[in-house]
């Protein structure tokens, strides 16, 4: 079974944000958290049949499926 995966703008626009709110934490972890993310949102297709969803204990986002 082939998935499409749509990551909308406004998701787009929320992962920005959280991304520099990161990095005025401290310097680097905005991009530590926008490779995380993007790394999970890529899984996805390959795995929404089993997984309902991803997280990493370092942000309180999760990204479901």
């Amino acid at each position: 079974m082939k998935f499409v995966l749509i990551v909308r703008p406004e998701a787009v626009r929320d992962i920005v944000e959280a991304a520099i709110w990161y990095e005025d934490q401290r310097k680097g972890l905005g991009e530590v958290f926008e490779n995380h993310v993007w790394k999970y949102i890529s899984l996805l297709p390959s795995e929404c049949l089993r997984a309902e969803s991803s997280t990493h204990s370092k942000f309180t986002y999760i990204i479901s499926g």
